[in-house]
């Protein structure tokens, strides 16, 4: 899946499709370099956000993430439709990217988070949280 877009995606859909018909599961998973968080992609979550943006006119919000997305999708693209998902599989991402970043899902204090390392010009490691829920609320949502 690293080099393909397609098998990413079809192999992601696999894993969320056994995963929501199981009862009282979590499905943490990794290595398709497409980290996953909450069953949404990085993509379906600008999309989720920009629809947010748009809804209370917030126009800095929304011209930011519309430029993100003119460089993560292919013209003709539609928006996946992702209201429906429940919020119950996950996916690490990759364990090194060709930049040298690394993606992770991480448990720690009573959070679950999709968690990013990359490099400074100097080689200097930098940890990031890209996304994150306490696991109270996420378990009162995804169970």
């Amino acid at each position: 899946p690293a080099f393909n877009d397609q098998l990413k995606s079809a192999h992601n859909k696999m894993m969320y499709d056994w995963s929501v018909k199981q009862r009282n599961v979590i499905l943490i998973t990794g290595h398709t370099h497409q980290p996953v968080f909450a069953s949404l992609t990085y993509l379906e979550r600008i999309y989720r956000k920009l629809g947010v943006a748009q809804k209370t006119a917030n126009r800095a919000e929304i011209d930011k993430l519309e430029e993100e997305l003119k460089t993560r999708i292919r013209k003709g693209d539609m928006p996946p439709d992702f209201t429906t998902y429940k919020p119950n599989y996950f996916n690490t991402g990759c364990c090194c990217f060709d930049d040298g970043d690394i993606t992770g899902i991480e448990i720690a204090n009573g959070n679950i988070r999709l968690i990013k390392w990359e490099y400074n010009k100097e080689g200097i490691p930098k940890r990031i949280v890209l996304e994150e829920i306490s696991l109270e609320t996420f378990l009162t949502v995804a169970l």
